[in-house]
């Protein structure tokens, strides 16, 4: 059965990836998967973590519509699947 909240999302190794709901057509069709951020995780923390590279925490926080590398444990962001997708359009 098809959640209807998944149609529009892309299965990779059983992870349903989407754009966020707010994305604006700047950032159409780049993949992301939504995480929930835990209590001493920062931007560039998960840049390092997930790219290799902690400066692309701009990168992600532009994605996100985020000012600032911190933020709040529980709230969640998106990851992109293709960060160079994202820095290609910034």
């Amino acid at each position: 059965m098809t959640n209807r909240y998944y149609r529009s999302f892309e299965i990779i190794d059983g992870t349903h990836y989407g754009p966020p709901a707010w994305l604006k057509s700047k950032f159409d069709g780049i993949l992301s998967k939504e995480i929930t951020i835990q209590q001493g995780d920062r931007l560039d923390i998960i840049a390092q973590q997930v790219y290799g590279d902690s400066s692309l925490w701009k990168a992600i926080a532009v994605y996100n519509g985020i000012g600032w590398f911190f933020v709040e444990p529980g709230e969640k962001i998106y990851l992109p699947v293709k960060i160079k997708d994202v820095t290609d359009r910034m």
